[in-house]
């Protein structure tokens, strides 16, 4: 049976509140899904919160995704204690390149890519 991979992005838009929701539910869903890659797309403001929550899973989780599990920040040029509405306004009009990029597949990510 031939296996596809499958690229999820995820753009958590109000990122301070659904941040650890959003890591969970694409984890959950690397799980579930061999062939699955999920970049994370977050701006500098929570690259991070990201950071912190994804030491917080399991050590054996995080090295088992590896690789299909990846982090791209978007730079928004604001300070890391910028108002929420700053911060979304900011990604939507800087997302552009960024999201290009990954749809394009010349960017690259926080981890090196392998054959799922």
């Amino acid at each position: 049976m031939p296996t596809h991979n499958n690229h999820l992005v995820l753009l958590p838009l109000f990122a301070r509140s659904h941040l650890r929701l959003s890591l969970q539910l694409t984890l959950n869903l690397l799980n579930l899904h061999p062939s699955l890659v999920a970049t994370i797309l977050i701006t500098s403001v929570c690259t991070s919160r990201l950071d912190q929550e994804i030491q917080l899973q399991p050590k054996s989780v995080v090295a088992r995704l590896e690789g299909r599990l990846r982090v791209k920040t978007v730079e928004v040029g604001l300070a890391q204690d910028a108002g929420v509405v700053q911060e979304n306004e900011a990604f939507k009009e800087r997302i552009g390149p960024s999201l290009e990029e990954l749809l394009s597949g010349k960017g690259e990510d926080r981890f090196a890519p392998v054959p799922c």
